[in-house]
């Protein structure tokens, strides 16, 4: 299964399965309230999106999902009808065990400059998928501001989690403080290949919400280059030839 973005941005970093991504130019679009939400939520737990030109995929899409990792197969947090250019989804309270992952995973307990407040944490992130009116999986939605250089994600927290610091070897800076249950973060590009990933919401940012159909890889070749902004930055994956699909 295709995916587009590298989407688990846990307690410090951005997820462990690798999404494809159709590269695609974006131009213009409303502003959609930021902060992760897209509708003006502040609650993290509520996404209430309206997609930039997602007037022009009501027909295609039928339903939307907000999906974690399990252990065998995707699990379905939430999901609901894609209408008038957006959707509305309600996350869970809790998830399942098998798809949280503890911080240890993704910190490097000896290298770690900083504080990590509890090291037994556990965490788990979702993507929000498209799917058609046949339940096919057809794309994604990612939240982000025009420039690309400040984007969020959802990430679910099993307790209160401080994370301030930085591994010696890397220019990632860490800024999390987290609540139980479901929490926004922020990627930010600081400065060119120095990026910060906070829970504070970065002022005067205006975040849309976006979608990329999935490419059909039979009938393209392409050269892929995978930008990795260390090992949890919003990693994506662009198919230089490969354009957005309507």
């Amino acid at each position: 299964m295709n995916r587009q973005i590298l989407t688990l941005m846990t307690a410090a970093m951005v997820l462990m399965v690798a999404f494809v991504s159709c590269k695609k130019d974006r131009t213009g679009g409303d502003d959609n309230g930021g902060g992760g939400g897209g509708g003006g939520s502040n609650n993290p737990s509520i996404i209430n999106a309206k997609v930039v030109g997602g007037d022009d995929y009501n027909g295609k899409i039928a339903t939307v999902k907000a999906l974690l990792e399990g252990v065998d197969d995707d699990y379905v947090a939430a999901s609901g009808k894609y209408e008038n250019g957006g959707f509305w989804l309600s996350l869970p309270r809790t998830i399942p065990a098998q798809c949280l992952i503890s911080i240890s995973y993704f910190f490097d307990y000896e290298d770690f400059e900083g504080t990590i407040s509890d090291w037994e944490a556990k965490i788990g992130g979702a993507w929000i998928a498209a799917y058609d009116s046949q339940e096919k999986e057809i794309g994604e939605f990612w939240c982000e501001n025009e420039e690309g250089e400040v984007w969020a994600l959802y990430l679910y927290v099993d307790r209160q989690l401080i994370i301030k610091g930085h591994h010696s070897y890397s220019s990632e800076e860490f800024d999390f403080s987290f609540t139980k249950g479901w929490n926004i973060v922020y990627g930010v590009e600081t400065e060119f290949d120095k990026y910060l990933h906070t829970t504070k919401k970065p002022s005067g940012i205006n975040l849309n919400w976006y979608y990329d159909g999935y490419c059909d890889w039979k009938k393209k070749s392409t050269q892929m280059t995978q930008m990795r902004h260390f090992d949890f930055a919003q990693c994506k994956i662009f198919a230089d030839n490969c354009g957005s699909q309507k």
